[in-house]
Parts: C-alpha cells; sequence; structure tokens
C-alpha cells in the first residue's frame, strides 16, 4: 500500500510537470526559436526529480531540445525509461487539432524508493519495540500471576517443614495454586 501510495504520488507529478510543459509549448513549435526551446526544456529541468526532458517536433527524428541532468547525462533516454529508477511520462503537443510534437519527461523514482525504504524502516523498528515491550509485560505478568504465589507458597511449605505450625498460608485465590494451597492446610491441621 505505501508503494503504491508513492508510486501514484509519484504519476501525479509527472503528469503535472507534463501538463505544465504542453502549457508552455501550446504554440506552433516552428515558431519557437532555438533559445525559447531550450528555455522551455531548462525551466522543466529546475524540477529537482526531473532527470530528462526532450521535446521532439511531430515529423522530426532529431528532438529540438533534449536536457539530461548531470547523474544520468550518459544514459540514453530510451534506456531511462526502461528502467524502474526512473518514471517515464510521454505527451503530444497540441495546435488546436493538430498533433504539433511530442514532449518526453523521464522523473526520477529515488526519493520515493527512499521514502518507502524509510517507512518500512520505522513499521519494522516499531514492531520490534511493540515486541520487546509485549515481551516485557508478558514477563511482568507471568512474575506477578506465578512466579510470585510459587514463592509465597514455597516460603509456607518451607515454615512448616521447621515447625512453624502456625504460619499463615494463603488460600484466598482461586486457581490451582490456592487448592495446593489449601492441602498444605488440611495437611498441616491433620
Amino acid at each position: 500500500n505505501i508503494y503504491m501510495n508513492s508510486q501514484k504520488s509519484l504519476e501525479q507529478k509527472s503528469d503535472r510537470v507534463m501538463k505544465l510543459a504542453t502549457l508552455t509549448l501550446q504554440q506552433p513549435l516552428w515558431e519557437m526559436n532555438q533559445t525559447d526551446m531550450l528555455n522551455i526544456g531548462r525551466a522543466i529541468m529546475l524540477d529537482e526529480d526531473v532527470v530528462a526532458v526532450q521535446i521532439m517536433r511531430r515529423d522530426e527524428a532529431t528532438p529540438l531540445v533534449m536536457e539530461f541532468s548531470e547523474n544520468v547525462r550518459h544514459i540514453p533516454i530510451d534506456k531511462l525509461k526502461q528502467t524502474t529508477d526512473y518514471h517515464y511520462n510521454s505527451e503530444k503537443i497540441v495546435w488546436g487539432e493538430e498533433h504539433i510534437g511530442d514532449v518526453n519527461i523521464v522523473i526520477s523514482s529515488h526519493k520515493t524508493q527512499k521514502a518507502i525504504m524509510e517507512t518500512t524502516i520505522m513499521i519494522f523498528l516499531q514492531a520490534f519495540l511493540l515486541t520487546l515491550v509485549s515481551g516485557a509485560f508478558a514477563r511482568y505478568a507471568a512474575i506477578k500471576i506465578i512466579k510470585s504465589p510459587i514463592n509465597v507458597l514455597t516460603k509456607s511449605a518451607n515454615e512448616l517443614a521447621q515447625g512453624n505450625l502456625n504460619f499463615p498460608i494463603d488460600t484466598s485465590r482461586n486457581d490451582q495454586l490456592s487448592c495446593l494451597s489449601r492441602s498444605f492446610v488440611n495437611m498441616r491441621n491433620a
């Protein structure tokens, strides 16, 4: 569930960046000079999670803009979109009803993966602490419920063995130890 929410958040971010890019590129690409196109690509790259942006005219194989962050500059965009470390999104640029180009964006999923890892570690730590607290409580309960009454009964038996027949024996409990205590009282009184 954490992974799915993080993945959805990454996809939503990718969609928002893509919508911004396509809104910016709604005028015909052929009316924009190379400097304008580069500035749009660089503006998109200002988002720290965007690692690559590619703007292409529909009928051309060579990108008008191809911007990469430093850490992926050596990796072709086709390779980036095939890995789980990155989220690839492509959107048509439309002018009127005419498809005039495409914008392709690659967003890093490293922050998302780090958040998932941190959340998983926190869950395991909380489970570990809960286990420790539960174990400590169970130990305390075992001592309180079982060991303490046995120690009291053992002391009573030792007093009886030493001839102290007036030593009080607690029979107020309503369990097996109380039954055993009553047996000691019956033995003392016999």
